[in-house]
């Protein structure tokens, strides 16, 4: 049995016959925008702890098939060398799952798969490479109301989870 994904459609799509982004997408809207937030970076086998400001603008890109999301920290004593970095997300229809992609100022990248939200809660797993390591990655996201989320990145090393960073944002 052969199904057919939800998609939006612009006009164009629609004359053409050409798919449109996927509907599941829309479950990702909330986090359009711009937002602020601190948390930490924690220490880990590669760097010390600190204490991280960050600003984060999510949109909806390419015809609306992608979020892309641009997180950038602010410098300071604490931070002299701050991140930046981008994430994708989209929606596999084929698999049913959505997908994302992370790249960094610091040469990492991840391939990340989520079922979607459980409740509050959206998590996405997979692996990150970076610094010639590779290695489980699981991010998660808490939303806490329309202008408000918590964010918790892991690791997993020798099999056991560890937190990299979290933060709290807010619009």
């Amino acid at each position: 049995m052969t199904t057919t994904p939800h998609t939006h459609q612009n006009n164009e799509q629609q004359a053409t016959g050409q798919p449109g982004p996927a509907q599941e997408l829309d479950a990702l809207a909330f986090f359009l925008g711009r937002w602020h937030g601190s948390g930490t970076f924690f220490a880990t086998p590669w760097w010390p702890e600190k204490p991280i400001h960050m600003t984060v603008e999510v949109s909806r890109e390419l015809g609306g098939a992608w979020y892309v999301t641009r997180t950038a920290e602010q410098a300071s004593e604490d931070n002299p060398n701050p991140l930046t970095a981008t994430y994708i997300w989209g929606y596999d229809a084929a698999a049913q799952q959505f997908v994302a992609s992370w790249f960094d100022s610091r040469g990492g990248r991840a391939l990340q798969t989520s079922p979607g939200w459980e409740g509050d809660r959206l998590v996405f797993t997979g692996e990150m490479t970076s610094g010639g390591y590779t290695f489980p990655l699981r991010d998660t996201f808490v939303k806490h109301s329309d202008s408000a989320y918590h964010h918790l990145g892991e690791i997993s090393l020798e099999g056991r989870w560890i937190s990299v960073d979290e933060e709290k944002m807010n619009r």
